[in-house]
């Protein structure tokens, strides 16, 4: 499924509610890009808005499309950040930084939107997660080992952290929690 098109997401949105009872409980929108490294003055439209849709236009559709069968009284939606939100991302990656910042506005305000219908929408922002193939198009060793020294931890996540942290906000142990994001970073504010 393409993400970035609200035709295909709506059409598999509503084949996964009639195969699973009319409603779906939680979704997780986990599309997410570096589309690539420029500055702005370098940047194209065409790279700007690819990045745009991939990270924050999919999240709307996808919700979007879930929220009506999002019917009985309890849902979760976990929305994927990034560290770069916070920190503006790396050089070059200022689309992909306010794309993330604007996945964190976008779960804060959704959380507030549809609270009273007992679904809770929460974020996650990952730092340095090792075994993923983002690092070896996007980083070298070097970056890799500057961020690991400069994480109070001293090493990087790997992609079990941050699906238990996502877990926990699907799960009725984050039922009281909206609104949120849980930056799995290994401490890197902290440094």
């Amino acid at each position: 499924m393409d993400a970035t098109d609200s035709a295909q997401v709506n059409e598999v949105t509503r084949h996964v509610a009639e195969n699973f009872g009319g409603h779906i409980d939680i979704l997780v929108n986990n599309a997410g890009h570096l589309v690539g490294r420029s500055t702005i003055a370098d940047m194209t439209d065409k790279h700007w808005f690819k990045t745009m849709n991939i990270n924050m236009t999919s999240a709307f559709y996808c919700t979007r499309a879930v929220l009506p069968y999002m019917n009985t009284g309890w849902g979760r939606i976990i929305n994927m950040s990034s560290v770069a939100a916070r920190n503006g991302g790396g050089n070059g990656a200022i689309a992909y930084a306010a794309a993330k910042g604007g996945i964190i506005a976008f779960t804060r305000g959704l959380s507030k939107e549809i609270a009273s219908k007992g679904i809770t929408v929460n974020g996650v922002a990952p730092g340095l997660i090792l075994e993923t193939p983002f690092h070896d198009t996007f980083n070298n060793d070097a970056g890799i080992e500057a961020a690991i020294n400069a994480t109070p931890l001293k090493r990087g996540g790997v992609p079990d952290d941050v699906a238990n942290a996502i877990l926990y906000f699907a799960s009725d142990l984050g039922s009281f929690v909206t609104g949120e994001i849980m930056e799995i970073n290994g401490g890197m504010y902290f440094s």
